[in-house]
């Protein structure tokens, strides 16, 4: 054989062997599903099962956020960090950005130090100084039931910890509440609702707009839809998820959003709410013997049953319900989603739902 033949066959061959890779790439992807390519932030909480479960999923994150700092009305900021945490997520490559929030979420506590500049500044160089000792991304901003008259200083304090931030090259994030809420039920028998949103009342401190300028990304957190006693209904029902996204994105871009994704369970009984791991949800409905359903149109999975006493209802966010979450945020093009918590995820959900490729963030 001469070399003109030689080269010839070898440009078959390498022909032949990109069409088989391309035939299996598309025989493994209508097989398994698209691996979606997304920002992840994992938020954690300072207990064993969390912390296991982000040394396991590792691969899968990009951002991991420790609830670690929390801010009180005299703008002292109190510290909980896990130095092993730091030094695990530094081995593996990790992102951290931590949440600061106002102490147990106390409207009295924001609106101290919103109005406050010194206050302010107070915490801003206290957060700088914490960030450069710990190799920190930066920080998660997640104030909460913020009265409505500090609108327009919540909008400024981020503005100026964002110039800090920028100065001492760490990022600054936002978690926000969903901009629409279910209407008034009216009876706790009554379905949950698929349409007619009202206005959510804990939006009404947040400038979408203004914050989206300043933040390096905002983490929309699209959980909680029902969470009263008065009315049982899904964590994250897909019509309600899905109004607030479009809502938002008429003021946030989406390579600047990430999806609020549940990762636990709620119940109720009687007067009373419960929540906690997926697993324990399962568990439940095996111990009762009650089947798990997926609702077709809230696009959750729930179910019911009775301890003899009084009838309880769940509703989960397992691996079906976590796909749903995950899809949306693809179709939309968002840069990511934001999962609570770590450690209360369904755990077959890795394999699959949360089967994600995760963008590196620096």
């Amino acid at each position: 054989m001469n070399k003109s033949n030689i080269k010839l066959s070898g440009r078959v061959t390498c022909v032949a062997l990109v069409s088989l890779a391309a035939v299996f790439l598309i025989v493994s992807v209508g097989a398994f599903g698209r691996e979606p390519k997304l920002v992840t932030q994992f938020y954690l909480v300072n207990d064993p099962a969390s912390v296991q479960s982000f040394q396991a999923n590792a691969a899968r994150i990009s951002i991991l956020s420790p609830q670690w700092f929390s801010v009180d009305d005299k703008g002292n900021v109190e510290s909980s960090v896990d130095s092993s945490v730091v030094a695990a997520a530094e081995a593996k490559g990790l992102a951290l950005m931590p949440l600061v929030w106002n102490q147990k979420f106390l409207p009295a506590a924001a609106h101290a130090v919103l109005g406050d500049a010194s206050l302010q500044s107070q915490v801003i160089s206290r957060l700088v100084e914490i960030a450069g000792g710990n190799h920190f991304l930066g920080y998660q901003l997640d104030f909460e039931n913020i009265p409505a008259e500090d609108r327009d200083r919540y909008a400024q304090f981020i503005h100026q910890a964002a110039g800090e931030f920028k100065r001492s090259h760490l990022k600054l994030s936002v978690a926000v509440p969903p901009p629409l809420a279910p209407p008034p039920s009216t009876s706790a028998s009554a379905p949950p609702a698929s349409s007619g949103w009202i206005v959510n009342p804990h939006s009404l401190a947040f400038d979408y707009v203004s914050i989206a300028g300043d933040a390096y990304f905002i983490s929309l957190m699209t959980y909680d839809e029902y969470a009263s006693p008065e009315q049982p209904g899904p964590v994250a029902g897909r019509p309600w998820v899905e109004a607030n996204l479009r809502k938002t994105l008429e003021s946030v871009p989406a390579k600047k959003l990430l999806l609020g994704v549940p990762l636990y369970y709620r119940e109720w009984f009687g007067k009373s709410v419960a929540e906690g791991s997926v697993s324990d949800a399962q568990n439940l409905a095996q111990k009762w013997n009650a089947k798990i359903a997926f609702d077709p149109e809230q696009r959750e999975s729930f179910f019911t049953f009775s301890d003899g006493q009084q009838q309880h209802t769940v509703w989960l966010d397992d691996n079906p319900s976590l796909r749903e979450a995950v899809d949306l945020a693809d179709e939309f093009r968002l840069e990511g989603i934001s999962a609570w918590r770590l450690g209360f995820e369904d755990p077959s959900a890795w394999q699959t739902s949360l089967q994600i490729k995760p963008k590196r963030v620096r």
